[in-house]
């Protein structure tokens, strides 16, 4: 095989034969992903989250620097209130981070048993939070919380589940064991 479209087309050969056991059982499983966020560019390398942390600081304590210049100002000057610019300030609309799972699953030919045709996969975005309400805290009791894992042992969600570092996500936020939130 010289290219990638020789692969995908030897791979299509393969799915009627492959998914055919999975057609006749009549099974639907469902496949959950792990979590991610839902923002765009979310892949952050180790050292790209160092310079937008370091570049956020830097901005802090530029804003502070200015902030201070003008108050040492006001000092100075009379109390008139015309005299005296106020400092810039940046107003963006922060968006909330959503982390979101994703579910799939099989869709298959159910009209014509014999010949086991899959028809493809359906699949959809769920927001962790729409988990999260279906549990019932009132519940569970006093000192207990409810928390979710993948089938590898990843964190869905969980109390000290905290993806976020200054606004930034951090590297490893998707492959959070149980132990790493966990007292044990």
């Amino acid at each position: 095989m010289a290219t990638l479209s020789e692969v995908r087309d030897k791979v299509q050969k393969y799915i009627p034969v492959m998914s055919r056991p999975i057609v006749l059982s009549r099974a639907r499983p469902f496949v959950w992903t792990s979590v991610y966020a839902d923002v765009p560019a979310t892949d952050l390398t180790l050292a790209e989250w160092e310079d937008r942390e370091f570049e956020r600081i830097r901005h802090k304590l530029n804003a502070m620097r200015r902030e201070m210049w003008f108050a040492s100002q006001e000092d100075d000057e009379p109390d008139d209130p015309g005299s005296t610019p106020e400092p810039i300030r940046e107003h963006k609309e922060i968006r909330p981070l959503q982390l979101m799972t994703t579910v799939a699953t099989p869709v298959f030919d159910t009209r014509n048993m014999k010949s086991a045709v899959l028809l493809g996969v359906a699949g959809t975005d769920v927001p962790i939070r729409e988990i999260t309400k279906l549990t019932r805290a009132y519940k569970l009791g006093v000192n207990a919380y409810s928390f979710a894992i993948t089938n590898n042992g990843h964190v869905l969600f969980h109390p000290n589940l905290r993806p976020l570092f200054q606004d930034l996500l951090k590297p490893g936020y998707r492959n959070v064991d149980l132990t790493e939130v966990e007292l044990v």
